[in-house]
């Protein structure tokens, strides 16, 4: 199924491009980079020294804005264009992106542990097996626990769908180099280079199957995105020791030559899914740190080269993440933030999911084979007609809309939060009886 989305008219565009509202200037086939006027309904972005900075909060990282990425989308002389969408069975997420998921950009799915991420992103996953015949996924594994989620939901999923699905898998190894960087700090980097990268069994140029890699490590995923033959490692970048991911020149531009970007276009990829973008930075150099910019870093790093792969060959990426604090919704800086990356996990997504929990005392486990018991969670799910959870707790799927002022949720858009009002303690004067 086709939808529509209004782009600006050509002669807006030109009118900006002769008053010098916007510039827009064109690097090879890839990039479109331009400065314009907010109140035409873009975002303002400014360029400097070749880094995209978005002034929802100074985001000087690599095209890793999701603002950045609508506004090159939107810079085109075609009144309307067409995004193929994927229908899905949950007409309340058909509802919110208005025909079905778009398919071509990066979706985050997002909840707390056990909610069912990991589920509904092997039913999307399915779902675009049994509409796109013509296409192979992928699914890049970062945690031991969800090999075996998939093979308890894969059988289930395939009857639902009618859809026979076949398995490949990518195996992928790397050697592991360990040294001292520099004198002053004395860190202990790892550097790692892929060994072995082969498919079994070799599809060749058949279609229709479903290819999982077991990537548990930052370290061999960032490899994978990067020039062949180059490491991929932290690298201390300034004076106060802060250890930052090493920045290769021209190294977004590398990943479209990388070795994850010549398997999809080697086996004809049209949809990957990393379950999940949250494990593998749990890398111990990350961890023991405490300063905010290095785990920043590196999710728009890794998001990043990730967000060019998905548009230089077309591809559908889904990501499953942890639950996002709703204090973390907006451009704040707080400590739950930073426990799951900041917001450039946010902005590198165009579109977010968020399912929330179903009470226990609406489904309660009576096995003790949780995984097994969760699996017909999903077709217990239900909302209202008005898209909004019941009384009794039942999740809801929420497409949070981006703007200026951060996430909001599109049913919640126009109305006016209240505002606390701010108690003030007053001094009671005591009078003073003089006899």
């Amino acid at each position: 199924m086709l939808g529509m989305i209004a782009m600006p008219k050509k002669d807006r565009v030109l009118e900006l491009l002769e008053s010098g509202r916007m510039k827009v200037m064109v690097e090879g086939d890839n990039f479109a980079w331009a400065v314009v006027d907010s109140k035409d309904g873009y975002y303002d972005t400014i360029i400097k020294d070749d880094l995209e900075i978005c002034t929802c909060k100074s985001f000087i990282y690599r095209r890793t804005c999701s603002h950045v990425k609508a506004l090159r989308t939107k810079i085109s002389f075609e009144e309307v264009i067409t995004v193929p969408k994927l229908m899905t069975l949950n007409n309340n997420i058909n509802t919110f992106f208005e025909g079905g998921i778009p398919l071509g950009d990066m979706i985050l799915i997002c909840g707390l542990p056990a909610v069912g991420k990991s589920l509904y992103g092997y039913e999307l996953t399915c779902c675009y097996l049994a509409s796109y015949r013509d296409k192979n996924a992928l699914l890049i594994l970062t945690e031991e626990r969800a090999k075996n989620t998939l093979n308890i939901v894969l059988d289930r999923y395939s009857r639902k769908y009618n859809l026979k699905v076949k398995q490949a898998e990518w195996f992928v190894e790397g050697d592991e180099k360990v040294g001292k960087q520099g004198t002053k700090m004395e860190n202990v980097v790892k550097e790692f280079v892929i060994t072995k990268n082969e498919l079994k069994p070799d599809i060749g140029d058949d279609t229709g199957y479903l290819i999982t890699a077991f990537i548990p490590n930052l370290y061999d995923i960032m490899t994978l995105i990067g020039k062949p033959g180059v490491f991929t490692t932290p690298d201390v970048m300034d004076e106060k020791g802060y250890q930052r991911w090493r920045d290769l020149p021209g190294g977004v531009y590398h990943c479209q030559k990388s070795i994850l970007a010549q398997f999809i276009e080697r086996y004809n990829i049209g949809w990957v899914m990393t379950d999940s973008i949250t494990q593998p930075v749990k890398a111990e150099w990350v961890l023991s740190q405490s300063n905010f910019p290095a785990r920043q870093q590196v999710y728009a790093k890794w998001l990043g080269r990730y967000m060019q792969i998905c548009s230089y060959f077309d591809v559908t990426m889904i990501n499953i993440g942890h639950g996002v604090p709703r204090g973390a919704m907006d451009f704040s800086t707080t400590a739950e933030e930073k426990v799951w990356g900041g917001v450039n996990v946010m902005h590198s997504h165009k579109y977010i999911i968020r399912i929330r929990r179903m009470p226990r005392r609406i489904n309660k486990v009576e096995v003790p084979d949780y995984n097994a018991k969760r699996r017909f969670y999903l077709d217990r799910w239900g909302t209202k007609e008005d898209n909004r959870p019941d009384t009794e707790g039942n999740p809801e799927y929420v497409v949070l809309k981006i703007t200026d002022e951060g996430f909001i949720d599109p049913l919640e858009e126009g109305k006016k939060l209240p505002v606390p009002k701010k108690v003030t303690k007053t001094k009671k004067k005591v009078k003073i009886k003089r006899s």
